[in-house]
């Protein structure tokens, strides 16, 4: 969106809109680059975008969890092969933990723990529920196409064929 404003240009996809997709999901941050400019950001929250099955080409569109401008990170689900990466990476510095388990959700105060290594959900009930009733309105507003399945490859076809090597829309 901003590159776009930037350059003159119209972000708004029509064909896509047309077909009945969702708008282009960005904000106008100029005002961040530009002299002058409104330095605080129109974002109070990052969405964290996952699958059921951890496989992008067929799982299902799933809000894994959240980040807020407060110092907030919300995670839910099975979190498969999280690690904390060394100062140079990659280069054999990370430090594997396994899978994390957020059930029903971990929550790190990233500004007092930017490694995110103390679960705090336990201590803060109250931001859990806040946060995980948000998370819930949001995953019944997910888009989510029909991407075929692992073992046909669709996903990889279509990206590395009319897509020229990008993700993008899976419907024939």
């Amino acid at each position: 969106m901003t590159f776009a404003k930037l350059a003159g240009a119209d972000p708004t996809d029509a064909p896509a809109a047309a077909a009945g997709l969702p708008p282009v999901d960005g904000v106008d941050l100029r005002g961040l680059l530009m002299p002058g400019g409104n330095r605080t950001s129109p974002r109070t929250r990052i969405i964290i975008g996952d699958t059921k099955n951890g496989d992008m080409a067929a799982g299902d569109t799933y809000v894994g969890g959240i980040i807020t401008s407060d110092g907030w990170k919300l995670l839910r689900g099975h979190l498969g092969n999280p690690f904390w990466q060394g100062p140079l990476f990659p280069n054999r510095s990370a430090y594997p933990a396994g899978s994390l388990v957020c059930s029903p959700a971990c929550l790190f105060n990233v500004r007092d723990d930017p490694h995110e290594l103390e679960d705090v959900a336990k201590g803060h009930p109250d931001i859990v529920a806040a946060l995980m009733k948000e998370v819930e309105a949001l995953q019944a507003g997910v888009w989510n196409p029909n991407r075929g399945n692992v073992t046909d490859g669709l996903a990889c076809k279509v990206g590395l064929g009319a897509n020229r090597g990008f993700w993008g829309p899976f419907l024939e």
